[in-house]
């Protein structure tokens, strides 16, 4: 499978904001079980929603962090078929 480079970082309007987006993302390849990084992913996705119903961010930065998202969760998958292989 050939691997795609992460998409660009958002930035969010406040360094707690940003920080707790990057542990939030990071936590999706922390544990490879796919209930877990099923569990990470959506909780991912709840911030990202969370932050675009309280206009904390706008659309376009949502689209970006549901990119990022994806992006960690395909890496974690790719991460655990490499392991098993």
């Amino acid at each position: 499978m050939k691997r795609s480079l992460p998409p660009p970082p958002v930035s969010l309007p406040s360094q707690a904001l940003q920080i707790m987006w990057e542990r939030v993302l990071h936590s999706i390849g922390e544990d490879l079980k796919p209930s877990v990084i099923e569990h990470h992913v959506a909780r991912a996705g709840g911030v990202a929603l969370a932050l675009e119903a309280a206009e904390l961010i706008t659309a376009e930065q949502h689209r970006a962090m549901s990119k990022q998202i994806r992006w960690a969760e395909r890496t974690s998958y790719q991460r655990l078929a490499d392991q098993i292989e």
